[in-house]
């Protein structure tokens, strides 16, 4: 049984009673996947998240006796075959993108009704989202993070993908071998590969608004800068405990491209931030691609040498 919050609509496992986003009473939910067999080889044991286009489970692999994730494309988006070819292409931008940074897949495939699904390397760990809501981390914690993320970027990039839909959410923090934290990036729903057909018209807007960048808040062509960009806002978040722009998601929006954000060490009010780091992540996050650092290895050098200066 799985169980659910109404308010933000998170999946737990049962034996969460109350959501620890907002504090409101879970619901449970059966799952018609929970407990089958797909393609005669991962068993679903328990769903462990959910979007707009698909839902993963964790599942045990019968030929190899591993935790896998499993992620399915929503029943009732099956019948759509751009919706199919979107679920899929996630499968083959994360595969072409392989960095240590980046969630593994090992196999996908179509079930027998028609529907799509891959099997992930199974993450034990939070997202980054998760861990900001329990309060600002280290500095050096934070400097570790966006060193790992910048990395795992570039890695992407120099591979020809763009993810575009960079986020608090879409960073898993995983516990490595020796006790410290090693980050995974998720989610290539929205990720493009240089030469990919567009399966969206020219203009529309897709992404987060607190983190899309101002070129894709205006309906323009996503760069490896605009990861920077967002990138730039994960920065901004972690050193200040919130984002730039907040707010209902058309101002937001508005703001992405037409306002210039507050420096961290002016936003920051549970602790300070040292003013050296207002130029670095005001560049990440300048309103025009060619002034933003020249790539992410570039950044992350930034921020390397930053880290030095203040730690």
């Amino acid at each position: 049984m799985t169980m659910y919050c109404p308010i933000c609509r998170t999946n737990y496992s049962d034996v969460e009673k109350f959501c620890p986003a907002d504090g409101m009473k879970l619901f449970s939910r059966k799952d018609e996947f929970v407990g089958t067999t797909i393609a005669e080889r991962y068993r679903l044991q328990q769903r462990i998240g959910a979007g707009g286009m698909a839902i993963v489970y964790k599942a045990l692999d019968l030929n190899t006796d591993e935790v896998r994730a499993v992620k399915i494309l929503r029943p009732e988006l099956a019948a759509d075959s751009k919706q199919r070819i979107r679920f899929l292409r996630e499968v083959k931008v994360a595969r072409a993108a392989w960095h240590d940074g980046i969630v593994e897949i090992f196999e996908f495939g179509v079930l027998p009704d028609g529907n799509a699904f891959f099997a992930m390397e199974y993450l034990d760990g939070i997202t980054l989202a998760r861990r900001l809501d329990r309060g600002l981390m280290p500095l050096s914690q934070v400097f570790d993070i966006m060193l790992q993320v910048l990395r795992a970027l570039h890695g992407a990039h120099t591979l020809g993908v763009v993810h575009r839909d960079i986020k608090s959410e879409n960073i898993m923090l995983v516990e490595d071998s020796d006790g410290g934290e090693r980050i995974k990036i998720l989610d290539f729903g929205l990720a493009r590969m240089k030469g990919d057909l567009r399966l969206t018209a020219t203009g529309q807007v897709f992404g987060t608004p607190e983190y899309i960048s101002p070129e894709q808040a205006t309906g323009g062509e996503a760069t490896p800068a605009s990861d920077q960009y967002a990138a730039g806002i994960l920065f901004y978040e972690m050193l200040t405990g919130c984002t730039p722009f907040v707010g209902i998601p058309g101002k937001v929006l508005f703001a992405q491209f037409k306002s210039q954000p507050v420096p961290p060490s002016r936003t920051a009010i549970s602790r300070p931030v040292p003013g050296k780091a207002d130029p670095v992540v005001l560049k990440m996050l300048a309103k025009i691609p060619e002034n933003r650092y020249p790539d992410a290895e570039h950044a992350a050098a930034a921020i390397e040498d930053l880290a030095r200066q203040i730690l």
